[in-house]
């Protein structure tokens, strides 16, 4: 059996579908966002009050990304 480019995509797909359905983190319903912590209290003022984490993609060892 050989790897192709198209069976590698197919394959790596069908992972990412099936491992978001399992995931158990749950978007928050309220604001603020609990999630959102302030670390210095210097940027307290920087927090925006409607914002939110989202999660986008889950069962990755390592990725970059926007947070």
């Amino acid at each position: 059996m050989s790897l192709t480019r198209r069976g590698l995509l197919a394959a790596g797909a069908a992972t990412l579908a099936t491992s978001q359905s399992c995931a158990r983190w749950e978007p928050s319903e309220s604001y603020p966002d609990p999630a959102v912590e302030v670390l210095d209290p210097n940027f307290e003022r920087l927090k925006i009050f409607s914002a939110g984490v989202e999660r986008l993609a889950t069962g990755m060892r390592w990725c970059e990304g926007s947070v």
